[in-house]
C-alpha cells in the first residue's frame, strides 16, 4: 500500500487493539449476563442515583452496539471523506482518539454491569474522571487534526478556509485539554455543581471556538 492511501484493510491490522478491546467488550457482557437481573438500571440522575431501567437484554446490548457503530463510521469515514487524502496526515491522531473512544465505552460497560451486580460504583464520578481523560485526550490531538469533514470542529468558517480550520484547531485543542483537566479536578465536587461545571465546560469550550473560527474567516475575507 501506498504511504498516501488509506485502506481499510491496512487500519483493521494496525488496530489490533481496537478489534481486541471490542471483543473484550462482547465477552464481559456474555459472562454477566446470566447472572444479572431481568431489569438493570441502565440511566442515573444528577445525584447518581437510578432513574431509568431496562431489560437485561436491551441494557447490555446497547454498548457494543454502539461501539461497533462508531468503529465502522469512523473507518469508513476516510474513504467518503472528499478530502480524503488529508487523513494519512493525521492517522496517528485519528488512531489515538479512537483508541480513547473505544477504552471511555468499555470503561462505561464494565460500570453498568458493576453496579447491577450489586457492586458500590459512584457511577457520576467514574464517568465525569472518565469524560475528562478523553476530553484532555481530544485536546492534545485536536491541533493535528486536518482538515476534512468528517472529525474535528466543523463550522461552515473552518470548512470553508483551511487557515481557520488549523487557528481554531489549535484554540481548541488548549481549550479542550484544560477542560478535561478541570473536569477530572471535579470529581471531587458535589454531584450537582459538577454536572453543571460539566456542561459549562464542554459548551462553553466548543462555543468559544465556533465563534473564534468566525471571526478569524471574516478576518481571513478582508
Amino acid at each position: 500500500m501506498s504511504d498516501q492511501n488509506y485502506k481499510i484493510g491496512k487500519e483493521l491490522k494496525h488496530e489490533w487493539y481496537l478489534i481486541i478491546i471490542f471483543l473484550l467488550i462482547i465477552a464481559v457482557t456474555i459472562l454477566a449476563y446470566p447472572h444479572l437481573p431481568e431489569k438493570i438500571v441502565t440511566h442515573w440522575n444528577l445525584e447518581s442515583k437510578p432513574d431509568g431501567f431496562s431489560s437485561r437484554f436491551t441494557g447490555v446490548s446497547l454498548i457494543p452496539f454502539i461501539t461497533l457503530g462508531i468503529y465502522g463510521l469512523m473507518l469508513v469515514a476516510p474513504l467518503l471523506d472528499p478530502r480524503k487524502e488529508n487523513y494519512v496526515k493525521f492517522l496517528k491522531a485519528y488512531r489515538l482518539i479512537k483508541l480513547g473512544i473505544f477504552l471511555f465505552l468499555l470503561g462505561t460497560q464494565l460500570l453498568i454491569i458493576a453496579f447491577n451486580l450489586g457492586y458500590n460504583v459512584n457511577i457520576g464520578k467514574i464517568i465525569t474522571l472518565g469524560l475528562g481523560v478523553l476530553f484532555a485526550l481530544l485536546g492534545t490531538y485536536l491541533p493535528q487534526i486536518k482538515h476534512n469533514y468528517f472529525i474535528g470542529i466543523k463550522t461552515p468558517w473552518t470548512l470553508a478556509n483551511e487557515k481557520v480550520w488549523q487557528q481554531t484547531h489549535r484554540l481548541g485543542g488548549k481549550l479542550f485539554l484544560i477542560s478535561g483537566f478541570l473536569i477530572m479536578l471535579s470529581v471531587f465536587l458535589p454531584d450537582k455543581p459538577r454536572f453543571w461545571l460539566l456542561m459549562i465546560l464542554l459548551i462553553g469550550s466548543s462555543f468559544i471556538a465556533m465563534v473564534y473560527s468566525y471571526f478569524l474567516f471574516k478576518n481571513e475575507q478582508k
